[in-house]
């Protein structure tokens, strides 16, 4: 048996289950009378009811006592008879499998971390965290709600079975409500007229940028609760839009459609969850289903962001399929090892202004989202963007030993020079399919492909295209103009190439 001091192997002892730690049950581990106290012995253990888990009694302990109050962490706890003197319970952390099969509410200001999760939520994540422990197995359809944002870091270890399931789904704030649409501007991809989805609608404006747009009612059933990440503030009302779209976990994955004037809208800012690490493992290579949903995680109405402004939030997927919906990114690093369907995908949403990075051994799909921040494919890792995916003043990096497959994304105003579509030395981006790479007023160059480095292509891409010199590629330092691709710089080895 695992310990947590060094004493003896915990014993089991004769006192009756105690209901509760410290949180106003009938029988208290806080509240054991001096007599039963007298009778533990170095290394007994008792079982506490509310964490469903058994606790050690080590005398020479004086571990500061964490067990008072809703938000307690719930690891060591002194007996009030015990007063100064030493001698603590430890919680052992045998994780009751009973916690792996039904669902959780984490609400920071009504929940109690002794509380089932069910009639009373847990006052944070740091508990559920402590209940499933490491490498939690799950063999059916679980969902944590959060009902606001946490107040702490959040850390997993989750596998799944087939047909087991765990979705982290948030609690959206609305910031606007009721919006009706009067005008919607659609999509143009051709060179020199390019034109982003864009809506209208009265009181919508620069605070809505990087949240997301709700259909709520339409004339249209197929509308209702399509979502888009919005990018960019165009005034009077207007908005920038990444293509409206209706999630399901198979097969489509996310179906776009067109928003109608008289059209509800609400904006929405999802849940912010401050990521520590996250690590995923598919323990079958069933591919995800719908109804119910299984054989996943999903992160629903979350933003997920580093746990601090100078540290990534990791998610490591090991060959499951990761869905975000309806999500925010920030400050985010993907990585893991995936087999050849198990992968991170992105539908909708919004990527911020740190972006995320693709670490080695991902496989990163991203399904028109708005993108906001940079994302960078780093050594030994994939990521295929689809058509429409819109980078608003963002960059798209292929790094050294990178590979991006580009379907045809969107890349708008970008401020600083040559970094819209950017091929660092060493890395690899192919577009492939109909629809180019396109978009324009992007600062520098559209695309820029450094020494060493490929961008290939099905269909000629046109990000910048008719802006002229100085403005569509630059191919290993050289100029080129869009009308003199494909090239290969000799100097250096860089191309921009026809896929053969």
């Amino acid at each position: 048996m695992s310990k947590n001091s060094i004493t003896p192997d915990a014993l089991p002892s004769k006192l009756a289950p105690f209901t509760g730690v410290d949180n106003a049950t009938a029988r208290l581990l806080k509240a054991i009378s001096q007599f039963e106290l007298n009778s533990l012995r170095d290394g007994d253990v008792v079982y506490v009811q509310s964490v469903r888990d058994y606790w050690k009694w080590v005398p020479t302990s004086t571990i500061a006592d964490d067990s008072t109050g809703a938000a307690a962490k719930l690891r060591y706890c002194n007996p009030t008879v015990n007063g100064a003197n030493p001698g603590r319970f430890e919680r052992l952390f045998l994780y009751s499998p009973d916690w792996l099969i039904q669902n959780f509410t984490i609400n920071n200001v009504t929940g109690n971390n002794e509380a089932d999760g069910i009639t009373t939520p847990l006052n944070n994540d740091n508990e559920l965290y402590q209940r499933w422990g490491l490498n939690a197995l799950f063999s059916s359809p679980v969902t944590v709600t959060y009902a606001q944002a946490p107040t702490t870091e959040t850390n997993y270890s989750l596998r799944y079975i087939s047909g087991g399931s765990v979705t982290i789904l948030g609690t959206p704030i609305v910031t606007k409500a009721g919006t009706i649409l009067t005008a919607i501007q659609t999509q143009v991809r051709t060179a020199g007229a390019e034109l982003g989805w864009a809506i209208t609608g009265v009181g919508l404006g620069a605070a809505d940028v990087g949240k997301i747009a709700v259909i709520t009612a339409s004339a249209i059933p197929a509308n209702i609760n399509a979502y888009a990440g919005i990018v960019k503030d165009e005034g009077g009302g207007k908005l920038r839009i990444a293509p409206f779209g209706v999630y399901t976990p198979a097969p489509a994955n996310f179906t776009a459609i067109t928003p109608a004037v008289g059209d509800t809208i609400e904006i929405r800012e999802p849940t912010v969850i401050k990521v520590g690490f996250i690590s995923i493992t598919a323990e079958t290579t069933d591919s995800i289903v719908a109804t119910p949903t299984r054989n996943c995680v999903i992160f629903d109405s979350v933003k997920l962001i580093g746990a601090s402004a100078n540290f990534n939030g990791g998610i490591e997927n090991n060959g499951a399929f990761v869905d975000y919906v309806r999500c925010g990114a920030d400050v985010l690093s993907l990585g893991g090892f995936t087999h050849s369907t198990g992968r991170h995908r992105f539908t909708g949403g919004i990527i911020a202004s740190n972006g995320v990075t693709s670490r080695t051994g991902c496989s990163l799909f991203i399904n028109k989202t708005g993108i906001l921040g940079g994302i960078l494919s780093a050594t030994g890792s994939v990521i295929a963007v689809a058509t429409d995916t819109y980078f608003q003043n963002a960059v798209l990096n292929a790094g050294r030993g990178g590979v991006i497959n580009d379907q045809g994304a969107a890349f708008f105003d970008r401020t600083t020079s040559n970094q819209a579509i950017l091929v660092s030395a060493g890395g690899h981006y192919a577009q492939t399919g109909a629809t180019p790479s396109w978009g324009t007023a992007n600062a520098g160059h559209g695309i820029t492909v450094q020494s060493g480095s490929s961008y290939t292509y099905v269909t000629k891409p046109t990000v910048n295209g008719t802006l002229g010199a100085g403005r569509e590629t630059q191919v290993g330092g050289t100029d080129k103009l869009y009308a003199a691709i494909p090239y290969i710089e000799g100097a250096n080895n860089a191309t921009l190439v026809l896929t053969a």
